[in-house]
């Protein structure tokens, strides 16, 4: 995370999101936590342990592929309600239609291309796993 052309540390982003969190109801949102480098992605959770610790408004909700579940019940020891979804085929291509929908230079694309990127794309995604882990209400 950047802020003002300056990275921060994890240190820095917890104290900030506790600044945040500490007044109003909060819902952190982050997707895509199995792309994170692992030791970065430790870090990651122990800071989002610390905050739901200090935080009882706080909810979480964490998107990645099923290699990570194990490290998200270690992290958070149960504290946490896992759900598991198998995105399919129609999944990947609904999102891809939506996402063409607002391509903000339409007249780019013809309707080959379109054609093309909705059945080469969901070819190269045979089983897209995603798993989110929610806070309990």
């Amino acid at each position: 995370m950047a802020i003002g052309g300056r990275e921060l540390r994890f240190s820095q982003i917890e104290k900030l999101l506790q600044n945040i969190i500490s007044s109003q109801r909060t819902v952190i949102c982050i997707d895509g936590l199995d792309q994170c480098r692992v030791r970065n992605r430790l870090k990651l959770l122990n800071s989002l342990r610390e905050i739901l610790k200090k935080s009882l408004g706080t909810r979480l909700f964490l998107t990645g592929k099923p290699d990570i579940q194990s490290e998200i019940k270690t992290q958070f020891d149960g504290a946490l309600t896992i759900v598991s979804k198998t995105s399919t085929k129609g999944d990947v291509i609904s999102y891809l239609c939506a996402r063409l929908d607002e391509d903000p230079a339409p007249d780019a694309m013809d309707g080959i291309l379109k054609a093309d990127i909705l059945n080469r794309i969901p070819q190269t995604m045979p089983n897209v796993y995603v798993s989110a882990a929610m806070g309990n209400p």
